[in-house]
């Protein structure tokens, strides 16, 4: 297995241990602080806000969003809301390396410092079917994606079936994220 395998599952692996072990010695302190940030900003203000740090996560920035998730079923959110405002801001940021491929993909610049990703292998001769397939899985994937989301944009994928498909990977993810911490969670309760 590639050394960038081993990398990401160790990751995610310290990302699971250290989520246990943040729920075990603090769970009651967070979910009586998500209960105070609720209380004194209100629902609506705290989606926003954490609607907006995901999608500035979710840009070409390498930040944690599945932490995101964690820490806000540590402080007791709503799993179905949490997932779907992750899910949402995830998806925006991930379109900035979309339209940046798509309307700069072009620029000589961009040319001479990527020539590799307008002749990807993974979109020679595929249809419309696999190339959106492979779009899924690798949008699943934990591993970065955003090169792949250039390459659609610079390749003209179309944005009615890139930003649904992304959605849909993302709220997979994070969905696994927040009911692996909720079952742990319920484990160690």
């Amino acid at each position: 297995m590639p050394n960038s395998i081993w990398v990401i599952l160790l990751a995610a692996l310290l990302m699971l241990l250290a989520s246990m072990t943040v729920s075990a010695l603090f769970g009651g302190k967070l979910l009586d602080l998500g209960e105070g940030l609720l209380r004194s900003c209100g629902q609506r203000n705290t989606d926003i806000i954490l609607y907006l740090i995901t999608a500035v996560s979710s840009s070409p920035l390498p930040l944690p969003v599945s932490a995101y998730a964690v820490f806000g079923t540590l402080l007791g959110y709503e799993p179905g809301r949490l997932i779907t405002l992750i899910a949402f801001g995830a998806v925006t940021g991930s379109s900035v390396s979309y339209l940046l491929g798509r309307y700069f993909g072009k620029t000589p610049f961009v040319r001479r410092k990527f020539p590799e990703v307008e002749s990807q292998s993974w979109t020679k001769g595929r249809s419309l079917k696999v190339v959106s397939l492979i779009l899924l899985g690798g949008a699943l994937s934990p591993l970065p994606a955003h090169p792949m989301f250039a390459a659609c944009g610079m390749m003209r994928y179309p944005a009615v079936l890139f930003f649904p498909i992304v959605f849909l990977a993302w709220w997979i993810r994070i969905g696994i994220v927040v009911m692996g911490i909720e079952y742990i969670s319920s484990l160690i309760s």
